[in-house]
């Protein structure tokens, strides 16, 4: 059983330890009954959390995740933070439930700008659906205002617009560097403004579109005050990470049994002679 102290939390019974002072942060994005690509089944989705509940995972809060990283805050053994990326409303309509009926929380990272809009048919999360599981103890940070789609470099090669300069076509022309700082820091700061103004979400953090970074855009994030990049790279967490690793858990070939196999790679090993 796992209970929340004054100084963070404690198994109370024997349950078999993984890892401590550790978290892993698992990524989904789209919730359908037809799997395709990045979009998994709610029943494929629920059997993770059932399985992360069986085998002794704790699922923890991004506040509380924040703090660990700030040494500020312990978490407990086995701790694993659940996020899903783009904020498509699939997640209210599908995930949502299955979390609260567990009495999980998690995290999403909207493109801002798509907030109670649809998308080439692609519905995406409404202000009062978040509202409504911010109340419920979820979190929000930003995935980008409006820099999520892939653009062209002077070469052609489709690059994040976020993390690269880009080919401006209007102009024959590559965006020069300050443009490019320009309208990196001008979409972060939107992004971040619209989340605090709307749910009061202040945490410094930031999703990086298709996983792309690069010095310059860590230089801007910086500077802007966010100090926790939500990365695809796989891995476990330890305190004082800023580059926050993932495992990618939402795809159609990973079952529950898949996603646990994933999970015993950060056991902790017996030291043998």
């Amino acid at each position: 059983m796992l209970t929340r102290t004054p100084r963070g939390f404690k198994v109370t019974t024997d349950e078999p330890i993984h890892y401590r002072n550790k978290a892993i942060v698992l990524m989904y994005h789209d919730f359908d009954n037809k799997e395709a690509d990045i979009t998994i089944s709610p029943q494929k989705f629920c059997s993770h959390l059932e399985m992360l509940r069986d085998h002794h995972y704790h699922v923890v809060s991004m506040p509380d995740f924040i703090r660990f990283l700030a040494g500020e805050g312990k978490l407990p053994p086995n701790a694993v933070v659940i996020t899903s990326d783009d904020g498509y409303e699939s997640f209210y309509q599908y995930a949502y439930p299955i979390l609260k009926k567990l009495g999980y929380t998690a995290t999403v990272f909207p493109i801002v700008s798509r907030i109670g809009t649809s998308v080439n048919g692609t519905a995406y999360l409404t202000w009062e659906q978040m509202k409504e599981m911010k109340r419920n103890g979820f979190s929000f940070s930003s995935h980008s205002y409006n820099l999520h789609a892939l653009a062209p470099d002077a070469e052609g090669v489709l690059v994040s617009p976020l993390a690269h300069p880009v080919w401006l076509k209007a102009e024959n022309r590559m965006e020069t560097e300050q443009e490019y700082e320009n309208k990196v820091t001008a979409d972060l700061t939107k992004a971040m403004q619209l989340l605090k103004d709307r749910l009061g979400e202040t945490f410094p953090a930031l999703c990086l579109p298709h996983g792309e970074s690069s010095p310059s855009l860590l230089q801007l994030a910086a500077r802007l005050g966010i100090r926790y990049i939500f990365t695809t790279e796989p891995g476990i967490n330890h305190p004082g990470d800023t580059q926050i690793k993932r495992i990618n858990a939402g795809m159609p070939y990973v079952t529950a049994d898949v996603l646990l196999n994933m999970l015993k790679a950060y056991d902790v090993k017996p030291i043998t002679d």
